[in-house]
């Protein structure tokens, strides 16, 4: 399915969607609002952000991690100048571009991989999203 790197899967069966974007620069290019332009639509439930940079002698890697909604925030914020607006106007005026975040947009969600883990070890809802 478009979108979806891995499964992550629970102790009793919840299955995590996650899609993974790398980057070897300060920025994630994520598509995210060209992808999933209707909030009700299919989509991932986390998103991993993977920055990869070579520095002198080594590489220093850092990931940081999403829910969908967390990063669809964060990209409408960065496409609107900062400005607070719902799902549907910030996928409408992200049609004519490449959403894109900066690792500095996402610096406070690094290594924050117990939400997968929570999410898969919580009892199964039915996905309404």
């Amino acid at each position: 399915m478009k979108g979806i790197d891995i499964f992550a899967i629970g102790d009793r069966r919840r299955t995590a969607v996650v899609e993974v974007k790398a980057s070897n620069s300060n920025r994630f290019v994520t598509g995210l609002f060209q992808k999933y332009p209707d909030p009700t639509m299919t989509r991932p439930d986390f998103w991993v952000l993977y920055s990869i940079r070579e520095t002198s002698e080594r590489f220093d890697e850092q990931f940081f991690i999403l829910s969908h909604d967390e990063l669809a925030a964060i990209q409408a914020r960065r496409n609107n100048g900062g400005r607070e607006v719902s799902y549907g106007e910030a996928a409408a005026r992200a049609k004519k571009r490449v959403d894109n975040v900066l690792i500095a947009d996402v610096a406070d969600y690094k290594d924050q991989w117990q939400k997968i883990i929570d999410f898969c070890q919580s009892p199964k809802r039915s996905r309404s999203t």
